[in-house]
């Protein structure tokens, strides 16, 4: 029985507008007569993925230094139009085994959660710059936390913007702040309580649609740290997750009750992805870093004259192909380097998803889109 885990994909469904637009006025004597209604239908690109499929070599939830498996996953065309394909994977670890290891953390901004004083203007909300102690300008924020209630946050990064969401409805609260160093790598969510009269809890915790699960967060004297390294995280992340604040007695404040989530890099890397070897295998042609195009993907390509260039996928239009020439694969061979991991690795996680992109292969879209050079074969 095959072992499947669920990976995130981003599923073009891109719907070409043909618009006709027709106007202008001139003094001359015109007549008209209505020619009837004629109607262009654009083509569409609509790409599905399937789940990764997981080889049943290995126990991937006991995994072990010098351990080998597959990972497949599928693509079909759904669309009209013809296309060419590219994906992007993201992986790394998560999970730190010491506090010592945030000594090598460099910090380039907060997303801050605490109690304040309530009635008195303080804040509660806020994003707050590296060498900082109050938030930013427009980010500084009042919030009511209600007791023993989950209240959720977002957190996203577009490559340039940090957006930062607390609660839900006509209740939420949205920050942004735009980040002048993209140079992370790594997130470290910590909360704090000062009594054990007091807890806050984080959990339900995503990263782009990944579960990290709260048993990978360090205790230790009321603090808690949870590390999250992935490669590409400076080029954008969607965290999602839940916090719950509770006291007995008298509310709390003046950060007494708080989290906050870290955006920074580590001059060492904590857990290094480079342990995992990520091979293509399977009979479709993939290519990472193809000479001249994009890198970071791999992209469907064919031989021509004894050079790769992009792979043309047909669609459905006029029954041109069937679900078996609409349909590709991309497979690896991933092994985890014995020599290059030790203690350190013991109960981290290693998470990836692949990220797909498809566009339509003809006019020139594949350079425009992916500033790659196709030729028309359409």
């Amino acid at each position: 029985m095959e072992m499947r885990k669920k990976i995130i994909f981003t599923m073009m469904a891109l719907t070409m507008a043909i618009a006709m637009v027709a106007g202008g006025t001139m003094a001359w004597f015109t007549d008209e007569a209505d020619a009837g209604e004629t109607t262009f239908t654009a083509g569409t690109v609509i790409l599905e993925a399937d789940e990764a499929v997981l080889g049943e070599t290995v126990t991937w939830d006991n995994w072990n230094p010098g351990d080998e498996g597959t990972v497949e996953w599928g693509f079909i065309n759904e669309g009209t139009k013809a296309i060419n394909l590219r994906a992007k994977l993201d992986k790394g670890w998560i999970g730190i085994q010491s506090l010592e290891d945030l000594e090598t953390f460099n910090s380039v901004l907060r997303a801050m959660a605490r109690i304040g004083v309530e009635g008195s203007g303080d804040w509660e909300l806020g994003i707050i710059q590296e060498g900082s102690h109050s938030p930013a300008q427009g980010t500084q924020n009042h919030f009511t936390w209600p007791k023993a209630t989950a209240v959720p946050f977002k957190l996203t990064f577009d490559g340039e913007v940090v957006t930062y969401i607390v609660g839900s409805g006509d209740d939420a609260i949205t920050m942004t702040y735009a980040v002048d160093e993209e140079d992370f790598n790594d997130i470290v969510i910590t909360t704090r309580s000062t009594s054990e009269a007091y807890s806050v809890l984080v959990n339900n915790l995503m990263l782009d649609g990944i579960e990290l699960g709260a048993e990978n967060f360090i205790e230790e004297n009321g603090w808690s740290y949870l590390i999250i390294r992935r490669e590409n995280l400076g080029e954008g992340f969607v965290l999602t997750g839940e916090s719950t604040m509770d006291w007995e007695g008298n509310r709390p404040s003046r950060s007494h009750l708080t989290y906050q989530i870290e955006l920074g890099n580590s001059t060492e890397p904590l857990l290094s992805p480079e342990n995992v070897d990520w091979n293509v295998i399977g009979n479709d042609n993939w290519i990472l870093n193809l000479e001249g195009f994009e890198t970071g993907y791999y992209y469907y390509v064919v031989e021509e004259n004894e050079e790769n260039v992009l792979g043309r996928i047909a669609g459905t239009y006029g029954d041109e192909a069937d679900e078996d020439e609409r349909t590709r694969t991309l497979s690896f061979n991933v092994y985890l380097k014995g020599e290059e991991t030790g203690n350190e690795y013991q109960g981290a996680k290693y998470i990836f998803s692949l990220n797909a992109e498809a566009v339509q292969a003809s006019n020139g879209a594949a350079e425009a889109m992916w500033g790659l050079e196709v030729s028309d074969e359409e």
